[in-house]
């Protein structure tokens, strides 16, 4: 379903401009008609760029595999092809892990966009080389992989030497935890423990309590806050960021500081202790 008639006039013009390539697809075994009308459309397309046995002979059709012979199957193929419109999350990380080029076309949808995404936080190399603008680009990148071996190793080795950086980055983590925090935990509980008395000094019917997109601003609006005298929701705020990072010091700190001013003297010397805690475990004051 994912085989849109655009993506075939890309495959047809990477045959075309490359004789010795070959297409190879997995056939669902449940839906042999699918096959049947996807070879039937390309067929006629392929005929009319590149002979009339083009389909016959470099369209190539394998069954679907279990895991195992997937992982074999892309360590036979020297460029990968990601769909387009529509193209996936899934395909696009097996390919990373095998460290398979795989070119890619962002739509404009979530659906078409998550691969071209793995490649901009890969870094911009594998951008320019991995992520096309537009169809004829799309053909471009692929023939340049596929007929260049230099140019290919040369591609899997930045994606090699990249590619934990799509696992490893906690910044949309952080930022989900944190909207999830707000959206149902920060304002369902509004006293966690350490908490704020919610009766202590604080202009919450005027306060703008619209909730900030990531941790980071979290804290920041936690700050500004605090300065506007909004101690009850400044303190809210304070103990949303900590629960995203917990072992930063000076965020319990912080967080003291609100609960002091607002008379909550109990509270901000159990925040202050955690926070010398953190920075003894860190060696630092």
């Amino acid at each position: 379903f994912k085989l849109h008639p655009w993506f075939d006039d890309a495959v047809v013009a990477i045959l075309a401009a490359d004789p010795r390539g070959v297409a190879v697809f997995l056939a669902p075994k449940l839906q042999p008609r699918w096959t049947e009308t996807f070879l039937a459309r390309i067929a006629s397309k392929a005929a009319a760029a590149c002979g009339p046995n083009c389909a016959a002979e470099r369209i190539r059709f394998v069954p679907r595999q279990k895991l195992a012979g997937y992982r074999r199957l892309l360590a036979c193929v020297d460029v990968g092809l990601h769909t387009f419109p529509f193209g996936g999350s899934h395909s696009a990380v097996d390919a990373i892990a095998a460290g398979l080029p795989l070119v890619v076309l962002a739509s404009e949808t979530l659906r078409g966009r998550m691969g071209a995404t793995f490649y901009t936080t890969m870094g911009t190399e594998l951008v320019r080389r991995l992520v096309a603008v537009d169809a004829e680009d799309y053909a471009a990148k692929a023939l340049a992989l596929g007929t260049n071996a230099t140019y290919r190793a040369d591609t899997r080795t930045i994606i090699e030497a990249t590619r934990r950086s799509i696992w490893s980055d906690r910044r949309t983590v952080e930022e989900w935890t944190a909207f999830l925090l707000r959206a149902v935990g920060a304002s369902t509980d509004p006293s966690p423990s350490p908490s704020p008395d919610d009766n202590a000094p604080h202009d919450d019917d005027e306060a703008d309590f619209s909730m900030p997109a990531t941790a980071w601003e979290t804290e920041s609006e936690a700050r500004a806050l605090s300065d506007a005298g909004a101690l009850g929701p400044a303190a809210r705020l304070f103990v949303a960021a900590i629960k995203v990072r917990p072992r930063e010091a000076h965020l319990w700190r912080d967080l003291a500081g609100v609960l002091r001013r607002a008379g909550k003297a109990d509270d901000a010397a159990r925040a202050e202790a955690q926070a010398q805690r953190i920075a003894g475990a860190q060696g630092h004051a």
